[in-house]
């Protein structure tokens, strides 16, 4: 298990044993790790990472050898996207024997490996697609200081026009590419059948239907299901809720499973 924190990354065996941990001085916000090489592969989300001042600056991926130090790097951040970041739940999905990749901004998704990255797909929106011509622009608001001077561009120049601003989430299955985007102020969830080529775009948010709560994200999907995270405290708050304001509710039959796994937190 590999667990980012604030600069370092801490490995632990799958019975929590401590095994190692490497330290850094740059950004890296998401990251993935090739055991065959012994690689760590970090997203630094369209930092620059100045401090670097070398040729790893500016650049979309990082890779760290287990002492931290910078073995390669790929893919330099594309004009007009610079410190514009978002902390997508997992910029590294893995399908099979391919490990995926995504960056904010981008319209593409890659596979990344020991020796760099390839595209997989390009995501076609059409109208809703962002132009070069749109990043050229980044310019006009150069006289406005940081962070303010990117928030502007991105609200005006991006969200306003309706474009994509987000991509929050893409996985691949071996029937399906799922993903859910933001256009604008407008949320999508997205289904593409690979089999059949065939494409369904859904506007609503996402159901639980277990007892019809928020769904915060989604983070692994399969042919048939939907993988969400929930953190414990917020589990236990929820239930807690129910229990409170909802009798009724909490005893019915559709929560037994819930409240049992509640008990066991």
């Amino acid at each position: 298990m590999h667990a980012l924190g604030a600069f370092k990354i801490v490995a632990y065996d799958i019975e929590g044993i401590f095994v190692h941990e490497t330290d850094f001085n740059f950004w890296i916000y998401n990251f993935t790790y090739d055991s065959a090489s012994e690689t760590y592969i970090g997203y630094p989300a369209n930092a620059l990472n100045r401090g670097l001042n070398n040729e790893h600056t500016a650049k979309t991926l990082l890779y760290l050898n287990r002492d931290g130090a910078i073995t390669n790097s790929y893919f330099p951040i594309p004009n007009g996207r610079e410190e514009i970041g978002y902390m997508a739940t997992n910029n590294f999905p893995g399908f099979k024997s391919h490990q995926l990749f995504f960056s904010h901004l981008v319209d593409t998704v890659y596979t990344v490996g020991p020796h760099g990255m390839a595209q997989r797909y390009r995501l076609d929106y059409g109208r809703h697609s962002i132009t070069e011509e749109v990043f050229e622009r980044r310019k006009n608001y150069a006289s406005i200081p940081d962070p303010d001077g990117r928030i502007q561009f991105v609200k005006h120049e991006i969200t306003a026009n309706g474009y994509v601003n987000y991509l929050t989430y893409f996985n691949e299955t071996n029937r399906y590419n799922h993903f859910r985007i933001s256009a604008g102020d407008n949320h999508y969830t997205i289904l593409h059948n690979k089999e059949t080529q065939e494409i369904e775009v859904g506007t609503g948010n996402l159901i639980n239907d277990i007892d019809y709560n928020f769904v915060h994200f989604m983070y692994e999907s399969s042919d048939e299901a939907l993988y969400t995270i929930i953190e414990a405290n917020d589990f236990l708050y929820h239930l807690n809720d129910i229990y409170e304001n909802e009798p009724e509710k909490y005893n019915s039959p559709q929560m037994r499973q819930l409240v049992q796994l509640g008990q066991q937190l």
